[in-house]
């Protein structure tokens, strides 16, 4: 493990990580391996493909990006690294590893420190964290922003408009909007989208990407968080037993673990919003695709929104 000193923010460094460090050229002019605060985005990516492609141990990385990121004096820059210490870990969709959980308390951290910012400055680092397609891939900033700061429907508006039109220039399938069930489900990608959703001004635009999503195996996921979010403010008590079954209704168990069950009292949700998602829901849920591949299905959805509507 990397020992630090906080004085200095001098660090001792293990050999296989300066090895790393040397087999990937990320050296001052004169040969010498660079310090801490020498490093920077484009360094901590090459070391994390060459611990993965060489199947070395990760952990001291994220000691060493965790590090970086305490001793970086720019926001935007320190939850960069934080991304993209986030993003080295292999999800698990059932459990929760430490470093994962970890990662979401740092960038949680640092966007509740930065609520006396302006809101302008807030909307500007809101786009920055939700303009490309690995912000979507693992969007734990975007998430965090949507929940701990009081962001106008517009920007939950323009987010959606984002996510549409990366998730159609996306890399991951041939064809991202494809109808075919085995396909294209974008799970990661879900939370940020339910929760801009419930925080949306509900335009024309914005319900034609919903339904647009809808027609793919992204439904499914999307719809489960939807009704999960909402269980948060009708039900909280539920989700502190331990026989509580809420947690089926997160596509990714990590998401309930690592952020909602945390920050649920600052979920916000858009009375016409959840309205006009549900009006969509019962005018198009014939047409949409539905896989099998969750503890839960159409039919519990279903039910969950005959629920919430009759109360």
């Amino acid at each position: 493990m990397i020992n630090m000193d906080k004085n200095t923010n001098s660090f001792q460094m293990s050999k296989e990580l300066k090895d790393v460090l040397r087999v990937r050229e990320i050296l001052n002019a004169d040969g010498t391996i660079k310090q801490l605060v020498e490093l920077n985005h484009a360094d901590m990516s090459e070391i994390i493909d060459e611990i993965k492609s060489e199947e070395l141990d990760y952990e001291e990385f994220q000691e060493l990006i965790y590090a970086r990121s305490e001793i970086e004096t720019d926001l935007a820059s320190a939850l960069r690294f934080l991304e993209l210490a986030v993003q080295s870990i292999d999800f698990n969709p059932d459990w929760t590893d430490a470093y994962l959980e970890s990662g979401f308390d740092r960038i949680i951290k640092k966007i509740r420190n930065a609520d006396n910012l302006t809101l302008s400055r807030k909307i500007s680092l809101f786009e920055e964290f939700t303009d490309d397609e690995d912000n979507w891939f693992s969007p734990v900033c975007g998430v965090a922003m949507a929940l701990l700061w009081d962001l106008p429907p517009q920007s939950m508006d323009d987010c959606i408009l984002r996510y549409a039109q990366l998730r159609g220039e996306s890399s991951y399938e041939d064809d991202p909007w494809s109808t075919d069930p085995n396909n294209n489900d974008y799970r990661h990608w879900m939370p940020l989208l339910a929760l801009a959703m419930l925080g949306s001004s509900s335009s024309k635009k914005v319900m034609k990407v919903i339904d647009e999503t809808c027609h793919t195996s992204s439904a499914l996921p999307f719809w489960m968080l939807i009704c999960v979010i909402t269980m948060y403010l009708t039900d909280p008590e539920s989700f502190d037993s331990e026989e509580s079954e809420n947690g089926d209704w997160f596509p990714e168990n990590y998401w309930q673990e690592c952020i909602f069950n945390k920050e649920y009292r600052n979920i916000k949700i858009d009375k016409n919003a959840l309205e006009e998602l549900i009006s969509l829901y019962v005018d198009k849920v014939n047409d949409w695709i539905w896989v099998d591949s969750y503890n839960l299905t159409q039919h519990e959805i279903d039910n969950y929104l005959v629920k919430i509507t009759s109360e």
